[in-house]
């Protein structure tokens, strides 16, 4: 059902995406945590072939029931079997946040990305790296421009 709806809704990857984009992201986690790429959910899985299993008591404590770690970011890309749809609409939205910035403090994307480089993958996130390279470089640019017209306005 949970995969039925997430595939439907036109808007559920834009969302999910926004918030992982976002400052301080609960999904991408802490700053102290340690960030791991995406899981193969299919291990997460329970293996039915494994006779010596045994169910967590019900009334387990809620910490004793987290005896799997379980990665939310990787339970929502299984949803949609490819990472690259949330890929691709990562670089929609990396460009769109880059183009709203007005103070030229591009610190909290540098570091979502790094992030989200550790979690999806280099290559797959090489076009926001290009992104950055862009901004970064046109911001170097810029600065020599205003620098320049300065030095050349009082000179005369």
């Amino acid at each position: 059902m949970i995969h039925w709806m997430g595939r439907e809704r036109p808007d559920t990857i834009r969302t999910i995406v926004q918030h992982l984009i976002e400052p301080k992201s609960e999904l991408i986690g802490e700053d102290n945590e340690e960030i791991k790429p995406l899981q193969d959910t299919s291990v997460l899985t329970d293996d039915y072939g494994d006779f010596t299993w045994m169910p967590e008591p019900a009334d387990a404590d809620a910490a004793f029931r987290s005896t799997r770690q379980t990665d939310i970011i990787s339970t929502l890309v299984s949803i949609y079997d490819s990472k690259d749809i949330f890929v691709k609409e990562l670089q929609i939205l990396l460009g769109k946040r880059l183009l709203e910035i007005k103070d030229q403090n591009y610190d909290a994307e540098i570091r979502n990305l790094e992030i989200l480089k550790l979690r999806f993958g280099d290559v797959a996130l090489q076009v926001c790296d290009v992104m950055m390279k862009d901004i970064t470089d046109s911001r170097r640019s810029d600065t020599q421009i205003h620098n320049l017209r300065s030095a050349q306005g009082a000179g005369e």
